[in-house]
């Protein structure tokens, strides 16, 4: 199918069903976008594309969801609302990434869309572990080990890092919102990882802790996928030649996700656990905390133990 030009779409109209959501995107806005795009993205454009796959200087969308959008310009029916509200979250953050957009977007999901948690499993985790290079070695095993967000592990400066010998503090300094400035512990995971660096580096009173030739200076979401996907095909090569299983493959921010979650089964409270995660409102956090039948039986029974419950006598 021959590609279009996005600056067709006046306006790209999207339905999640069955809440039919009209969602107009204005030409002035697309174009903005693209030039931009175009800029940033021109260079990876093989030579021998033709002038119709290219459009505006841009490759073939390489995202698996694309379809839904090539379904909407051939007038076909969309397939399903996670479809729609995956492409339109991806457009929206980079449309804040490029200062195009004052504050991120937030697209709520929609009736009948699913939330997708993925836990990465013990086994999972040392067979991936060990194949990370650096420096995102070092921020997965600190994002894995502190719940910490990639974007706040990739900013952490050394005047922030508290070594005291057997342990230490991490302070993120940075954040969207007041509860995102905290303190974390370091499990003894972490602060090896952290101690190891640190001598490695000459150990510096200050500086980034992963400082790097990037615009932004330190680490960055391009390095990490970067080097977080080649561990991940590493894993799976070796595990094909040994006739194990692979792994599937998942998003860095996984990390996170499965250290709060496991923190929660661990009986890590709902206040506590945000406070960790640096949610601003329990309501985000409550996703990572399911109690099971016998964690709330433990709870009755400890209530018990404490505080009878006594009634008046002759009753």
């Amino acid at each position: 199918m021959r590609s279009q030009s996005l600056l067709q779409l006046r306006p790209v109209t999207l339905h999640p069903a069955p809440d039919r959501c009209v969602i107009e995107i204005e030409t002035a806005l697309l174009q903005q976008l693209l030039d931009i795009a175009q800029r940033q993205r021109i260079t990876k454009i093989p030579a021998d594309r033709t002038k119709d796959e290219s459009g505006f200087g841009l490759p073939p969308f390489e995202d698996r969801r694309s379809g839904y959008h090539c379904a909407i310009l051939s007038h076909h029916p969309p397939n399903n609302p996670e479809s729609c509200n995956t492409s339109l979250r991806r457009a929206l953050n980079l449309a804040f990434e490029w200062g195009k957009l004052e504050r991120p977007a937030k697209i709520t999901l929609a009736k009948g869309e699913r939330q997708r948690d993925t836990i990465l499993s013990d086994v999972d985790w040392q067979r991936y572990i060990a194949e990370c290079p650096q420096p995102w070695r070092d921020a997965a095993i600190i994002i894995r080990g502190t719940g910490m967000r990639p974007g706040e592990a990739f900013a952490l400066r050394w005047e922030n890092i508290y070594l005291n010998g057997t342990g230490g503090l991490i302070q993120v300094t940075e954040g969207k919102t007041k509860a995102a400035r905290r303190m974390l512990p370091m499990i003894p995971t972490v602060y090896s990882a952290l101690k190891a660096r640190r001598e490695l580096a000459g150990n510096p009173e200050g500086g980034w802790l992963f400082p790097a030739s990037s615009r932004e200076g330190h680490l960055n979401k391009d390095t990490a996928k970067d080097q977080h996907k080649r561990a991940i095909d590493r894993a799976n090569a070796k595990a094909k030649s040994e006739g194990a299983k692979e792994m599937k493959f998942f998003q860095p921010y996984v990390l996170r996700h499965t250290a709060l979650t496991q923190l929660a089964e661990a009986g890590c409270d709902v206040f506590t656990l945000a406070r960790i995660a640096g949610h601003s409102s329990i309501t985000i956090t409550q996703r990572y905390v399911h109690p099971q039948a016998d964690a709330i039986e433990r709870a009755f029974q400890q209530t018990a133990r404490g505080t009878p419950l006594s009634l008046p006598a002759g009753r």
